[in-house]
């Protein structure tokens, strides 16, 4: 909702979005990178959370237990699809920032994008300017 109410036409406006979306990015997933390989037993913690060496086959949390890793300190540090960390929340929100910028400068750039466009972006300018 912030980044709706910024003048998005105005170039200087865009680039400071796309740095946020990129800082936000870096330090969600960056940190969680990092927290993961500085803080002790952290990886081994998550590792045996996820039910294996490998943190390729984690399926999403049942409900009502506090994400993929649960409550616990080291599963807060995993910046991983649907943890509900903060550090995810925190990449997450980066890569919807970036993703909402260069939508807007694939707009500027390819004028057919913006006719073809046309219905879904009066749809999204209705729904975003009611909230």
């Amino acid at each position: 909702m912030a980044v709706v109410r910024c003048d998005l036409a105005a170039t200087a406006v865009r680039i400071r979005l796309a740095l946020t979306g990129v800082a936000l990015a870096v330090t969600g997933c960056g940190g969680s990178w990092l927290a993961l390989r500085l803080v002790p037993g952290a990886a081994e913690a998550v590792r045996e959370a996820a039910g294996g060496p490998g943190m390729s086959s984690m399926s999403s949390a049942p409900p009502g237990s506090g994400g993929i890793f649960g409550d616990t300190p080291a599963g807060m540090l995993v910046a991983s699809p649907h943890s509900e960390a903060t550090l995810s929340i925190v990449g997450n929100t980066g890569v919807a920032i970036l993703v909402i910028t260069a939508c807007l400068a694939a707009m500027d750039a390819l004028p057919r994008l913006r006719r073809l466009a046309g219905p879904v972006i009066a749809v999204g300018s209705m729904s975003l300017t009611a909230q």
